[in-house]
């Protein structure tokens, strides 16, 4: 969780990695960005820890859209792909450019090359919204809005044979509404939306096709209820998927009854009778209605997958989450918050579009403002498809929107360390980027209306693959010149946070001196964007009075590496004062003095790299504790939501020590011990020091809160 005190910012961190923010808030006022040094393992194209590898970040060169790419499904080695778009242009290709063809709301391309397939050309009239294959590749079935297809009448479902990529004139399935879902056996075509009516005969929502396109007998339908919080209720079916072993077609969507009995969004059908299914009375997700819906199921050899979002009311899960497809009961659930869309299932790897903002409910990353910003919204994720532990509990609101339900408890899974950037597009209107994903062994295939990936323009399609077969070209960032400062004589403390790299955790570090680039230092330990830990090295034996600078360098398993600027610093030759001494021969996992002078912007850790940047309710260098000891003095604002200091403080050494195990870096570093020197005139109380949830605003929770009270 990010730290908060004063309403000022602080790093990110995640509830894995707190000790140093926790510990460093109680520099009360100040403006903290450092976090803890976190070793816990997290999976990526060189993985740690026993956990599954992903593909590569690298995104690779695929057939562009100009619109949106609603869903996918791979056959082979070829991607069928349907949305609302009207045009295909090769990679690299400028909107209208060179290599642009029509393409009205379908199209395929090799996801070995990332190429248009030229052979396979029809035009829908309106968007398809759901495409599937039969199990034998054969056909591909595509549904949606569109009522013709090459010119001839198609109503809102077709077929194509994969081996011709020719239209399928003699599948006759019929139907005289919006379909949004269809999922296949070698025979059978089952579908699912707003329709009433398949082939003219009655179907409320639901209804299966032979391979021919006849209607069959088999007829379960939806309902919904209209209560004060579904005033807009219409039971449509928005994502449906057959079990493993085919027996059951798991349904979902908006409705509340499936037949007649209550199925809260989603339930299960016999996939030969239509007969309602037995379902997991402890299944607990529940989204339907008007603001909620579950957009997705897919299925692996064991299980099913799901995806979904609620917004106000009416719901009470966003993330994914695996099915025992034979019950209905949860097999885990992440509850990372905002919408998920999709998910496709890659040996123990699923991948999702949504665009999440706070996965800390899994151990991840936390939202850093109160109400989501899109620029900060994942777009495309990936977990483990089995469960390595259980859920935090749910612990606050956003911004006006909904109270995030409490699954705490519950089985979820990792979310593992790969992070493409897309960018979100414009043609829906809804600030999203991805919708869809599919693939193979080997490629994963996004799709949505993204217009760029990585920072590189790739217009709604792009490809990623196993890192055997891609270039493992996406390397470190964020590294920034480091902080160097003469603590002590004859020494030079070299300070820097921690890069982060979009699909590898591992990173090594090396430290040089002056114009050799050969190490001083070396160093490798894990991170994430999302949990930055503070490292440092003392060099030393120095001549007082010379000059230095000092680069490090990070490289990631692949050899990718970025060289930081320099930072030059003079040695000193003081020693350290007998107090300093004592606090630094415990061990602290981090100590600030505040002994700098006036107008400095940062509070150095003597005991590693965990530097302070001050905000501006800190004043350097008034009396302090001891001695020849300087402080900081604050004047809180207890009028404003967050600033609980109180006024006239003065606050002076500030160091933490753990009390967890040897190895105080660890985390989660759930124990430890905070020390500090407080000197305030105030008699209205405050908080000197606590963990808050966001960097700014007010925190909505607190941690770990020390006070004053008014006596």
């Amino acid at each position: 969780m990010g730290k908060h005190i004063s309403g000022q910012p602080l790093s990110r961190v995640s509830r894995r990695g707190i000790a140093i923010a926790a510990a460093s808030v109680l520099a009360v006022g100040t403006v903290v960005t450092t976090s803890a040094v976190s070793r816990h393992a997290s999976a990526d194209t060189a993985p740690v820890g026993g956990l599954p590898a992903t593909v590569s970040a690298d995104a690779l060169p695929t057939v562009q859209i100009d619109g949106v790419a609603w869903a996918q499904v791979t056959v082979g080695n070829t991607v069928y792909v349907t949305g609302s778009f009207t045009q295909a242009r090769p990679a690299g290709v400028a909107l209208g450019g060179t290599g642009s063809v029509t393409r009205n709301n379908l199209l395929a391309y090799d996801i070995t090359t990332g190429n248009l397939i030229t052979t396979f050309n029809h035009s829908l009239n309106a968007q398809g919204l759901a495409i599937t294959a039969s199990p034998d590749g054969s056909t591909v079935y595509v549904v949606g809005d569109f009522t013709s297809v090459d010119g001839a009448t198609h109503n809102h479902i077709a077929a194509f044979s994969t081996a011709t990529g020719a239209l399928i004139s003699t599948f006759t399935g019929n139907l005289n509404g919006s379909t949004k879902a269809v999922t296949a056996n070698d025979t059978t075509v089952y579908v699912g939306g707003s329709f009433t009516t398949a082939n003219d005969v009655a179907h409320q929502h639901l209804a299966a096709f032979s391979a021919a396109g006849a209607v069959l007998s088999w007829n379960p339908s939806t309902s919904a209820s209209v209560t004060p919080t579904n005033s807009t209720a219409t039971a449509i079916v928005t994502a449906m998927v057959l079990t493993p072993d085919g027996s059951r077609v798991v349904v979902a969507g908006k409705f509340d009854h499936l037949d007649s009995d209550a199925r809260t969004g989603l339930g299960a059908v016999d996939a030969v009778t239509g007969a309602d299914e037995p379902w997991a009375a402890s299944n607990p997700i529940a989204d339907y209605g008007a603001t909620s819906n579950l957009t997705s199921l897919t299925a692996d050899a064991t299980q099913v997958y799901g995806a979904g979002y609620y917004y106000t009311h009416g719901g009470n899960f966003e993330g994914r989450f695996a099915l025992n497809p034979d019950t209905g009961a949860i097999v885990w659930m992440n509850t990372c918050h905002g919408d998920s869309y999709a998910t496709f299932p890659m040996g123990q790897v699923l991948y999702s579009a949504s665009h999440e903002h706070d996965c800390s409910d899994i151990g991840a990353f936390s939202q850093t403002t109160p109400t989501p910003i899109p620029a900060l919204h994942h777009f495309g994720a990936a977990e483990t498809t089995y469960a390595t532990g259980t859920l935090h509990p749910a612990i606050f609101t956003v911004g006006g929107g909904p109270t995030y339900y409490n699954f705490g408890g519950e089985p979820s899974g990792t979310q593992l360390d790969w992070y493409p950037t897309f960018t979100e597009g414009t043609y829906t209107g809804q600030s999203q980027a991805a919708w869809s994903v599919s693939g193979n062994s080997k490629y994963i295939s996004y799709g949505g209306e993204f217009p760029t990936v990585n920072g590189t323009a790739q217009q709604g399609l792009v490809r990623f693959a196993v890192s055997s077969i891609a270039p493992n070209k996406v390397g470190p960032t964020g590294l920034v010149a480091p902080t160097v400062v003469s603590q002590s004589s004859g020494t030079a403390r070299i300070g820097w946070e921690a890069a982060s790299d979009q699909d590898n955790t591992t990173l090594t570090y090396a430290v040089t001196r002056d114009s050799s680039a050969t190490p001083i230092y070396t160093t490798t330990l894990n991170s994430t964007f999302y949990n930055l830990p503070a490292l440092s090295y003392v060099d030393k034996n120095l001549t007082p009075g010379s000059t230095h600078s000092y680069k490090v360098r990070v490289t990631d398993p692949f050899g990718n590496t970025v060289l930081s600027p320099a930072t030059s610093v003079t040695i000193g030759s003081a020693t350290a004062d007998s107090y300093t001494a004592s606090v630094l021969a415990s061990g602290p996992v981090a100590f600030w003095p505040l002994s700098e002078t006036a107008g400095s912007a940062l509070a150095y850790d003597r005991a590693g790299g965990a530097d302070l940047t001050m905000g501006a309710h800190g004043t350097f260098g008034v009396a302090g504790p001891h001695a020849g000891s300087t402080a900081v003095s604050f004047q809180g604002d207890p009028t404003i939501p967050g600033t609980f200091i109180p006024p006239s403080t003065i606050v002076a050494p500030v160091y933490s020590t753990s009390t967890s195990g040897s190895d105080a870096t660890a985390s989660p570093l759930s124990t430890y011990s905070v020390e500090a020197w407080v000197k305030t005139t105030s008699t209205t109380g405050g908080m000197i020091a606590g963990d808050g949830l966001w960097q700014a605003n007010d925190s909505q929770v607190e941690d770990r809160v020390l006070y004053f009270d008014s006596s």
